[in-house]
């Protein structure tokens, strides 16, 4: 049925943003920095934004969607000069 899958995709979706949002508040909360830029609607930024991110961070990160933690504060400062 119809419903059934868009409730399940939604339920989906729910549920990665709960998780993304537990583990960002555990890793900010153990020094990280997050950085977030304004949401976009055109995959080929998404894919730039992302290549930048792999080529240029010193440190560990981790993102969803348009949300980012950085363990080094540098590439935090860098990606929101950069994006923001």
């Amino acid at each position: 049925m119809i419903v059934d899958e868009i409730a399940n995709r939604f339920a989906a979706q729910l549920s990665k943003e709960i998780d993304w949002e537990l583990i960002s508040d555990m890793l900010v909360a153990n020094g990280w920095t997050r950085a977030e830029i304004v949401p976009f609607s055109r995959p080929a930024l998404q894919k730039s934004v992302l290549e930048w991110v792999q080529t240029n961070a010193q440190g560990h990160y981790q993102n969803f969607e348009t949300q980012y933690v950085f363990q080094n504060e540098k590439d935090a400062v860098m990606f929101t000069l950069r994006w923001v």
